[in-house]
């Protein structure tokens, strides 16, 4: 059976609101046939690679509401959830996923970043932590650091770029099909249906 629809997800790493979203897309695919396009992209590219306090980042009373807010949405999901202390940099987990990404197949990708970061709060521009994650998909580290460094990955960077640039986005996660923005943002599953079948 061929897909019925195409989307397009945007996410960050980083983004809690992208890892509530990540059973409601598994869940179109499951139930619906709906092909995913997974687009990552970096909401705080300037982010240092050690990380920035979040509370800091965010103000205190800021962090904490959308701590309280994002727990009960997992809990809800049967999504366990721990906020980071740090807002991490994703630049080398882009990387990693380039690399990744016609080797294993994605779900397994996103969930190893998301557990990383939401699970047990692990630093993913770190290169001990992409290491791990790399032995945990039974992917060569050895073998991602040779086409970093020859630059082999550019050319899947450069695709995602052009299906961002096509888009005015504002916030993650976005969904997008064909042209148009279906949603931003944490939805329902029955809203999401409602919105691609329109």
């Amino acid at each position: 059976m061929g897909f019925l629809k195409e989307i397009i997800f945007i996410f960050d790493y980083i983004c809690p609101y992208c890892y509530l979203m990540l059973p409601e897309i598994e869940r179109l695919y499951a139930e619906h046939m709906i092909k995913v396009n997974w687009i990552p992209t970096e909401i705080y590219p300037e982010t240092p690679l050690e990380g920035t306090d979040l509370k800091t980042f965010l103000g205190v009373r800021k962090a904490e509401k959308a701590h309280k807010l994002i727990r009960e949405q997992a809990k809800s999901k049967n999504l366990v959830f721990y906020l980071p202390k740090l807002i991490y940099n994703t630049r080398r987990a882009r990387l990693l996923t380039a690399y990744a990404v016609n080797k294993v197949p994605i779900e397994e990708i996103l969930h190893a970043f998301y557990n990383s970061v939401f699970i047990y709060n692990e630093n993913i521009g770190a290169w001990q932590v992409l290491q791990k994650i790399c032995m945990q998909l039974g992917l060569s580290y050895e073998d991602f650091f040779r086409q970093l460094e020859q630059q082999k990955l550019d050319f899947i960077i450069k695709g995602w770029e052009e299906i961002l640039n096509r888009y005015p986005i504002e916030v993650v996660p976005t969904i997008a099909c064909g042209e148009n923005i279906l949603a931003e943002g944490v939805c329902s599953y029955e809203e999401l249906v409602k919105m691609i079948n329109e």
